[in-house]
């Protein structure tokens, strides 16, 4: 399976595709909802340039890009250049997850298991899971491997979670070694099998979900990057 990063090309690149899409846009000007955004617009105005990185991000997602919902969520989520708000986080994740957005529906997972800017709802949270899991993301495979290991949010079925904590591996999240050598020690040795066998076909169907979504992501991130967007 292709592995999806971590943390999305949109994070590691922001400095060069905040230079290059602000030289592509007229201004950062947009409309003032809050005195947050108010005081983002000032520090821009005033030469703060991360400042100006957020004011682009938000006009880049007001226009529709995926990786720039995403991105406002995790500057909000970790508290990078603003301050940590876990609400507003939520508002921009919730944005890119609901449009397929592998790295997002984790995020989205995560802080509904965590109660983070949401009551704390571990059937939703694995809902969100789910649907990126089914699409690469290792972090979300490993959280369902959990869920099912403990039986949070679910029935507890160690089937489950040893199926879910092999494809996590397999994808490169060694945090799910542990979790996989718990089912090694429950199953069967029939149950193993059937268990091997339903990963090895899930893993199938994933990487090619996973290819789908890299592809649409690096679309993206390039539109972003170009600053066509704007225009």
């Amino acid at each position: 399976m292709r592995r999806l990063l971590a943390f999305p090309l949109v994070v590691m690149l922001f400095p060069q595709i905040v230079a290059k899409a602000a030289s592509n846009v007229n201004s950062v000007g947009i409309a003032v909802e809050d005195m947050a955004l108010a005081s983002l617009k000032t520090r821009a105005e005033e030469g703060d340039e991360k400042a100006k990185s957020i004011l682009v991000a938000r006009k880049a997602a007001d226009a529709g890009l995926i990786c720039a919902n995403f991105l406002l969520g995790f500057t909000y989520l970790e508290g990078k250049s603003v301050p940590q708000d876990y609400v507003e986080a939520m508002k921009w994740l919730r944005k890119a997850a609901e449009k397929g957005d592998p790295s997002s529906q984790e995020r989205v997972g995560w802080m509904y298991s965590y109660g983070k800017g949401v009551p704390e709802n571990f059937v939703e949270g694995l809902k969100w899971y789910r649907k990126a899991a089914n699409q690469g993301d290792a972090s979300a495979q490993l959280g369902l491997a959990i869920a099912y290991g403990i039986g949070q949010g679910v029935p507890m079925d160690q089937t489950e979670a040893y199926v879910w904590s092999n494809i996590a591996v397999a994808n490169g999240k060694e945090e799910a070694r542990k979790a996989r050598e718990a089912g090694l020690r429950t199953l069967s040795p029939q149950g193993l099998k059937r268990a091997q066998a339903r990963a090895n076909k899930l893993f199938i169907e994933i990487r090619v979900n996973a290819q789908k979504a890299q592809l649409r992501k690096e679309k993206d991130e390039a539109l972003l990057l170009s600053g066509n967007w704007n225009r």
